[in-house]
């Protein structure tokens, strides 16, 4: 028995000495200057607006007085570098771009302020700022095409026209097809991707600054960038194959995503019934985007879409994924442009 005993910790005293040697590499193969930007708390340069308390990273282009788009980027999270082609509609309207609450450069906020309705009463007041008096056109790219759809279910009058390009999930017929189709949107455990995360996450420990939720930041948008094995959202591109220049960000908001998945299906909003119900009141037009070569959020998960609506159409974007805005940014622009001046 006491052979046993001293043999059992030998062994284990050895691994706990390689596990210690294989984070030491780690730290030290890892190490350099890790930059995460400011936000607008602590950068007064970045052109920014105050909505209910909230101060949001946000610019306007056009003329203002004329009709305003209001677009809302991914994630969520995200932010609305990515959509920047989209200033091109400025000849014609005014173009209204913000990072949401706990999002890229705007400020971070507690959870408890990180829910489905904070978000609708955020985007309320950002139309209310730009547009007190008229109608506005929303543009939506993924979580921000839900966010959209959530804003027209519960102020149809305030939006002349929407456009949602390839949102995750509206009701529960279209989350159960988007896990399906995805898998969980989770990728496997492999040894490759412990190592991969393991490495993610030794490094987010060289972040120091500017603000205590940078490390988190840096982390969540490396892990989602990180070349993982049978990733599932590889299904998002063209062969499978990322273009991550297609996805420029300035900085990722890591509390959200969960805050608000984890509200979206659970209690009120079970399952996106809360961003369902009530979208048949919206009477303008709805042009649903998919991207050609994206097999998660494509055709005919936005034919479930859709349904949804009372005049809905869906148009395929030939040769892009879901990230559409960034591999074919003239080619969106028009398309959105001309929807929106019928």
């Amino acid at each position: 028995m006491l052979r046993v005993l001293r043999w059992s910790g030998i062994v284990l005293g050895s691994l706990v000495l390689i596990l210690g040697a294989l984070l030491a590499g780690l730290w030290v193969s890892t190490r350099g200057e890790v930059e995460v930007l400011r936000t607008v708390v602590d950068d007064p340069s970045l052109p920014r607006i105050e909505v209910g308390g909230v101060l949001l990273h946000a610019e306007a282009y056009g003329e203002p007085g004329s009709p305003t788009v209001v677009v809302l980027h991914g994630g969520p999270g995200g932010d609305y570098r990515g959509l920047l082609g989209l200033r091109r509609l400025a000849t014609r309207f005014q173009v209204v771009f913000y990072d949401q609450r706990g999002s890229g450069l705007s400020q971070r906020v507690p959870e408890d302020g990180l829910t489905l309705e904070a978000m609708v009463e955020e985007l309320d007041g950002v139309i209310m700022r730009f547009a007190p008096r008229g109608r506005v056109h929303l543009v939506g790219h993924s979580w921000g095409g839900m966010l959209a759809a959530a804003y027209l279910a519960r102020h149809p009058e305030r939006v002349s026209r929407a456009v949602l390009a390839a949102p995750g999930f509206l009701d529960e017929e279209a989350r159960r097809d988007l896990l399906e189709r995805s898998g969980g949107m989770r990728a496997p455990l492999t040894l490759r991707n412990l190592w991969t995360l393991a490495t993610v996450s030794v490094r987010s420990l060289h972040v120091d600054g500017p603000d205590p939720e940078a490390r988190g930041d840096w982390r969540m948008a490396a892990i989602l960038a990180a070349d993982l094995e049978d990733n599932p959202m590889d299904r998002y591109w063209c062969d499978g194959v990322p273009v991550p220049e297609a996805i420029p960000s300035w900085r990722f908001g890591a509390a959200l995503m969960p805050a608000l998945l984890s509200s979206l299906t659970g209690g009120e909003h079970a399952a996106g019934q809360g961003m369902a119900a009530g979208l048949d009141r919206f009477e303008g037009q709805v042009l649903l985007l998919a991207g050609e070569c994206d097999a998660l959020t494509g055709l005919e998960h936005q034919r479930i879409h859709a349904k949804l609506f009372r005049d809905a159409r869906v148009l395929v974007v030939p040769g892009a994924g879901h990230f559409m805005f960034g591999e074919r940014p003239a080619e969106l622009a028009a398309v959105v442009g001309a929807f929106l001046s019928r």
